[in-house]
């Protein structure tokens, strides 16, 4: 299932997402609603429950937080998802990386005609999407995309030669409802719920879905079950599909302002649903029941198996939680209750068959940067002047780094075995992965000799100094700044490789300090200010490819000439390829359907992969556990382990 709304991410992740959109999207007009959270309950484990599954059937799923709202625009709310998967079917599940449709006759599409471009007249003064993909005012200077053009090379700069107006395409979207859907107060489900949810986030922008709401032209209704999106012209949404919004009932909530909307009872403790379940009971700090919606669209199908599905919130003991499952208190643990600290033992009790085990990738991948251009060398690189070493200039200088890495052993380690190796920024299991790209094996024989071939020789303290590498004096070391987060994870990762490195005559000075302090903003950032020599950390990973984070005008810095976001980039690494941009670009101008879309995607990677400006080094894992007779549970890379919560099953319900 796929909620269109966000969630709070990890504070590292969520601080890049906040400086990227603030960079992307329009200045708010208004504040977000702040909420306060709500205080934490205390840490619980079940009893184990006797059932009669000839009478009732119930399931006890136990998680390692307790949310502080159902609501679903409420950025504070922790640990939702879960339930909301209980109470909201889809819009869309998705599945692999591919959107599926779920309260929708059909996903729209380009080629069945429900996804289209409509020519329309803009005016100076009118709201465009630019060439560069930036809201702005229509004016003179302004760079478009006139009618019928899908790429920068036919780019136009509005002047007054072009006369009062222009044609700029304008994409349109049609999405219908099946019909029949109710509430779970027996209400029918219309369009108009899903424009009052589209009304409902305007009025708390920039808090949701901020870059859709800010280059969405009109949202509405054509009839009782459809829904028209259309966005403002020159906008080219690769993730066309997505933009509907999960339906509110307006006939229960209409007249309540966002600040009501945040902490009434009736939005935020006992939502109506359209999904399986309906809130039975919520007893603060222990559990939440739910019940069977019996309007379920889905009902006459057999649909949900189990009749009574209680969340205990348990908190994250991993060996107490481990303890609950196999003692039948708990049916299911899902990630957030820490059970893969326990690592070789949740392994064992899958072998012997006393639980199952399930594993994804999670929304992050792991990557270590090199500092390629640091801030200082805006104004021209020059070791005279006290820049650092151009270290990482010389693609050969990054290749033989990534083959000093033993990447399989630190996967293996962190993961379960479970993650292959990254070569791109895109996961294997990505339909647009390129799996040709350039991959750098564990070789410390073969990276060292490569750097032999930069110029970089061993000394007679095994570290090697520059002779005759272009761009260096002689005589310089390769002493190299390594960052990452306090965090364990990250320090055993870095432990590994810096064995590697050392191996390959490279000397580390490794430190880490919090991940508040490593993503600070620039200039003053180490990352954001590009002030580090090579750095390892998590990025959020999401469904579209993430090309864009590595463009040339998406290095953060000062000069709004050369980087667009200014100290908000994603670029960190000061890299500058004009192919890749070009090929990042196409892509991202290109929707999914046509030929491009796949082509340009794959040549962005293959660049990526051969000038290596970052080393991908593999997707986090979530796991979660359950009951051996467990059935139905099927997690996915791109959703949660809720998705389905309907098709859950044990024992007898399986067959």
């Amino acid at each position: 299932m796929k909620f269109n709304f966000g969630m709070k991410k990890h504070l590292a992740f969520g601080m890049i997402l906040i400086v990227l959109l603030a960079a992307c999207g329009p200045q708010p007009t208004e504040q977000p609603v702040q909420v306060e959270s709500a205080p934490v309950g205390p840490t619980n484990i079940p009893p184990t429950v006797v059932t009669e599954p000839e009478e009732i059937w119930e399931l006890n799923i136990c998680l390692g937080e307790e949310p502080n709202s159902l609501f679903i625009y409420d950025q504070t709310s922790n640990g939702a998802l879960p339930i909301l998967e209980g109470l909201y079917d889809g819009p869309f599940d998705t599945r692999s990386y591919t959107l599926q449709s779920v309260i929708l006759e059909k996903m729209p599409s380009l080629a069945d005609g429900d996804a289209l471009f409509e020519a329309k007249s803009v005016s100076q003064g009118d709201l465009i999407v630019d060439a560069m993909g930036r809201v702005r005012t229509f004016d003179y200077g302004v760079s478009y995309l006139p009618s019928g053009c899908s790429g920068p090379d036919c780019a136009r700069t509005f002047s007054a030669e072009a006369g009062d107006a222009v044609l700029i395409d304008q994409m349109v979207v049609r999405f219908s409802l099946l019909p029949g859907i109710q509430w779970s107060d027996g209400n029918a489900l219309t369009a108009a719920d899903s424009i009052y949810s589209f009304n409902v986030a305007g009025s708390m922008y920039p808090a949701v879905r901020p870059e859709l709401i800010s280059q969405t032209e009109a949202y509405h209704a054509l009839d009782e079950l459809t829904v028209e999106w259309r966005g403002l012209p020159g906008y080219r949404d690769a993730a066309y599909a997505s933009n509907f919004f999960t339906p509110l009932p307006r006939h229960a909530w209409e007249g309540m302002n966002a600040d009501e909307l945040l902490v009434s009872d009736i939005t935020t403790r006992t939502p109506l649903s359209y999904g399986p379940y309906a809130v039975q009971d919520w007893v603060a700090g222990d559990r939440l029941i739910l019940e069977k919606n019996p309007y379920y669209y889905r009902a006459n199908d057999d649909f949900p198996k189990i009749d009574l599905v209680t969340f205990w919130f348990v908190g994250q003991d991993a060996a107490a939680n481990l303890d609950a499952l196999l003692s039948g208190a708990c049916d299911i643990l899902d990630h957030t209750t820490n059970i893969g600290e326990l690592g070789e033992e949740l392994l064992d009790l899958q072998t012997a068959g006393t639980i199952q085990l399930a594993f994804a990738d999670a929304a992050t991948w792991e990557h270590l940067d090199f500092g390629i251009a640091p801030q200082s060398y805006d104004d021209g690189y020059s070791q005279i002047a006290g820049d650092r070493a151009d270290f990482f200039g010389d693609v050969r200088t990054r290749r033989a780094i990534a083959m000093c890495l033993d990447r399989q052993a630190v996967s293996e380690l962190t993961t379960f075995g479970q993650a292959a190796v990254l070569n791109t920024f895109l996961p294997p299991t990505h339909p647009l992965h390129n799996s040709e790209a350039a991959q750098y094996s564990f070789d410390v024989e073969a990276g060292s000799d490569l750097l032999e071939q930069v110029g970089w020789v061993l000394g007679a303290d095994g570290v090697r100094v520059s002779q005759g590498v272009e761009g260096i004096s002689d005589g310089i070391t390769l002493e190299v700044n390594y960052w990452t987060t306090e965090s364990d994870l990250h320090t055993g990762i870095a432990e590994i490789f810096i064995q590697g490195l050392a191996e390959c005559g490279i000397r580390i000075n490794f430190d880490s300090m919090p991940a508040e302090e490593l993503f600070a903003s620039g200039p003053d950032g180490l990352l954001f200010g590009r002030k580090f020599d090579v750095a390892q950390f998590a990025w959020p990973l999401v469904v579209e490819p993430l090309c864009y984070l590595y463009l040339g005008e998406a290095v953060p810095g000062d000069d709004l000439d050369r980087f667009i976001y200014s100290w908000g980039g994603g670029n960190l690494t000061g890299w500058e390829h004009s192919e890749f941009d070009i090929a990042c670009k196409n892509a991202r101008l290109a929707l999914p359907g046509q030929e491009s879309f796949i082509t340009e995607n794959l040549l962005a990677q293959e660049i990526f992969a051969n000038q290596l400006p970052i080393i991908p080094l593999y997707v986090q894992q979530r796991v979660a556990a359950t009951r051996p007779d467990m059935c139905g549970f099927e997690f996915d890379a791109t959703d949660n382990e809720f998705w389905n919560l309907e098709a859950f099953g044990y024992g007898e319900l399986c067959e």
